[in-house]
């Protein structure tokens, strides 16, 4: 019957053997018309369909198949059709991508003159920046030279003459680093940070060359050019201080500090100077007290490039001034003075100091400024009865020969003070 037909046309289509399996669609489609005519399968195929035992029950009526053959009839067509559609438009596309057999792919056009120095233009740019970053200074030169020799004031030729310049000064030709710098300073266009950085290495050139005062006045221009450039604020005070003028050095890393709390480097200074600081003073106060008047005037002066103002500035100079005295450096003596006077800010250091200032000013050969200033710590002074600066005062007047003067003081001493060792030697007419 119609189940059996079927059946055998499954297992044909699903034969092991391919030889026995239908040879196309179109051949299949054949065996399902024949099936549907009632005819038998074409061919035949090695596998049976399995014998059934009858069932003793009554079956149900048979309804009609011939739809449901249709429908895989349909489907098996269609999917056969995807297929030979789909393989035509694979190879289609493929000959179309594909270029005929001895034929070459067309070349670019052949780049101009302006095309071709352009590219060395920009290689050598890059290839001088790498040489740079990887400090091969020699291959960064010669990269540079090409970068400028084919556009030596094109905007992007400034980084390349600043590079050149400082592989010149690693190889410890600072001349020609010069050169080099200054040359791209010249380029059109720079913007201020561009300008202080190129001012800021050529500071560093110039230091280098021993040309100190043009190094700081690079500096100062770099930073005019760029006022937010702290690079430069840092290599200024580096300068001062290696050139010894640490006041000023100090003033700068200050400054950073309060700007750059955080750097490192201002940090360790600024540590380093108060340690050295305490550290001088310490030193300059032990060998004053151990009469040792030359160590007391090295400390001292080393002291004073860390105390510059207060308390401890007049202390150091106050030191120095009386080392000095011993050692009967009298002008020594005086300018250390002054400068104590100038930072003396208690009545009884400003009339200490007036006081031996004066007797330095008389030693000096200048009475009349001695007996000035002595007079002045009188006046100044909260003690009426200072036999000291009184004494001093008689002697001025002698040397200016105002002799009636120094005799009523003398007189006034006498009879406050008969048995003072100090006022009998400078009423028998000598120096206390």
């Amino acid at each position: 019957g119609v189940r059996r037909a079927m059946e055998v046309a499954c297992l044909k289509a699903m034969a092991r053997d391919p030889a026995e399996r239908p040879g196309a669609a179109a051949e299949l489609a054949e065996d399902l018309d024949r099936i549907l005519g009632g005819q038998d399968v074409r061919g035949g195929t090695s596998i049976r369909p399995r014998t059934r035992r009858m069932s003793v029950a009554v079956e149900p009526p048979r309804t009609s198949t011939r739809p449901v053959l249709l429908w895989i009839a349909g489907i098996a067509i269609a999917l056969v059709a995807a297929g030979w559609l789909g393989a035509w438009w694979y190879f289609r596309r493929g000959g179309e991508v594909e270029e005929p057999s001895g034929q070459e792919a067309p070349k670019p056009p052949p780049r101009t003159e302006a095309e071709e120095r352009e590219a060395a233009y920009l290689e050598a740019l890059d290839r001088g920046k790498a040489a740079y970053d990887q400090e091969s200074w020699t291959e960064a030169i010669e990269w540079s030279e090409k970068a400028l020799a084919i556009h030596p004031t094109r905007h992007e030729s400034f980084a390349a003459g600043v590079r050149m310049g400082l592989s010149q000064l690693r190889l410890e030709d600072a001349k020609k680093a010069r050169e080099s710098i200054e040359g791209a300073l010249k380029v059109q266009g720079l913007t201020a940070t561009e300008r202080g950085a190129g001012l800021h290495d050529l500071a560093l050139v110039l230091f280098e060359l021993d040309e100190r005062e043009d190094a700081l006045a690079a500096l100062d221009a770099a930073l005019a050019a760029d006022p937010a450039g702290l690079g430069a604020l840092k290599t200024k005070a580096m300068f001062l201080d290696r050139l010894g003028r640490r006041l000023e050095a100090i003033a700068i890393y200050r400054d950073l500090h309060d700007r750059l709390p955080q750097d490192p480097e201002v940090a360790e200074y600024l540590s380093d100077w108060d340690e050295a600081s305490r550290q001088s003073f310490a030193e300059m106060r032990r060998a004053y007290e151990a009469k040792d008047w030359d160590g007391a005037l090295a400390a001292g002066r080393r002291a004073a490039l860390y105390h510059t103002e207060g308390r401890e500035a007049y202390a150091v100079w106050d030191t120095v001034g009386h080392a000095s005295y011993m050692k009967k450096d009298f002008a020594a003596a005086r300018d250390a003075l002054e400068r104590a006077l100038l930072h003396a800010l208690v009545p009884a250091d400003i009339v200490k100091t007036k006081k031996n200032l004066g007797a330095m000013l008389y030693n000096l050969g200048d009475p009349q400024r001695a007996l000035a200033l002595t007079e002045e710590a009188i006046t100044t002074s909260d003690d009426d009865d200072d036999v000291d600066a009184y004494c001093n005062v008689v002697v001025f007047l002698r040397a200016l020969k105002r002799s009636e003067e120094a005799k009523a003081i003398v007189d006034r001493l006498r009879a406050q003070r008969p048995d003072d060792p100090k006022v009998k030697a400078i009423a028998e007419g000598g120096d206390h």
